[in-house]
């Protein structure tokens, strides 16, 4: 009995690794991470981080922690676009993630200087239109 027994343990234990195996195989959701660097591949810390599901238009904002690294877990399969934005730089936009199950993906960005930008808000009422006679007439 004690070589049966052995056996059918073996037997199962093949049968539990093989299912776990098929299982994580049929996950339906993957991982994104990666950092953000300036281009003189400081890290940039505090940078908007936003994922996009380019078909339900959802989206997953983030920031970058101090090490300038992001992650996004669970995010289910499809395709996706990533958009990280930072004071001083350019907006960088990665399109054509494709998230498969059990896909975990790195992407790491490397942002330009962006131009220094001013908005002026101007606010005011117009002035009203009074009408007038000239005092000319035409015949």
């Amino acid at each position: 009995m004690g070589k049966r027994f052995i056996s059918s343990l073996v037997v199962l234990s093949c049968w539990i690794l093989l299912a776990v195996g098929v299982l994580q195989a049929q996950s339906i959701y993957g991982t994104i991470t990666g950092t953000v660097y300036d281009p003189s591949g400081a890290v940039v810390a505090n940078a908007n981080v936003t994922l996009k599901n380019v078909s339900s238009g959802d989206a997953r904002r983030g920031a970058t922690n101090s090490d300038g690294y992001y992650s996004f877990s669970s995010v289910p399969t499809g395709a996706y676009t990533l958009t990280v934005e930072a004071g001083g730089f350019q907006k960088t936009v990665t399109e054509g993630i494709a998230v498969t199950g059990a896909a975990s993906l790195s992407f790491p960005i490397k942002l330009a200087i962006g131009a220094a930008t001013t908005e002026v808000k101007v606010e005011g009422v117009a002035d009203q239109i009074i009408a007038t006679d000239s005092g000319e007439k035409s015949v």
